[in-house]
């Protein structure tokens, strides 16, 4: 069984750094992030978005703008860099943050994730 959760993130200023936690209720384990833009955010080597999920200091994924635009309602999945640090516990949370480069880019997302249940023994 699965179970998918979502967040929503606006950066409303380009030059703006934005952080959300998702919280998670119960054993869990990470098997996709997918990433549903709401608003096209153009690319662009010297000014673009960077779009982070970690579980506390480890990164699982990250997204940027500098060479691929987001096309608004077009999803895409995002690639897991992490293994371990996929299993979540009740009371943990994944971290989403939006940074920049150069006078940014601003970004208006649906964060899907996906996970798969995992039994207590």
């Amino acid at each position: 069984m699965q179970k998918i959760l979502s967040k929503h993130l606006v950066a409303s200023g380009a030059s703006t750094d934005e952080t959300r936690y998702m919280p998670i209720y119960r054993k869990l384990k990470l098997v996709e992030i997918l990433l549903v833009p709401n608003a096209t955010t153009g690319a662009d080597g010297s000014n673009y978005a960077i779009l982070t999920v970690s579980n506390g200091s480890t990164s699982l994924a990250v997204r940027n703008t500098a060479s691929a635009a987001l096309t608004a309602g077009t999803a895409e999945s995002l690639t897991l860099t992490a293994t371990k640090e996929l299993d979540f516990d009740a009371l943990e949370s994944l971290k989403i943050v939006k940074s920049h480069a150069g006078s940014g880019a601003t970004v208006d997302v649906e964060f899907l994730f996906v996970f798969d249940v995992a039994r207590d023994v």
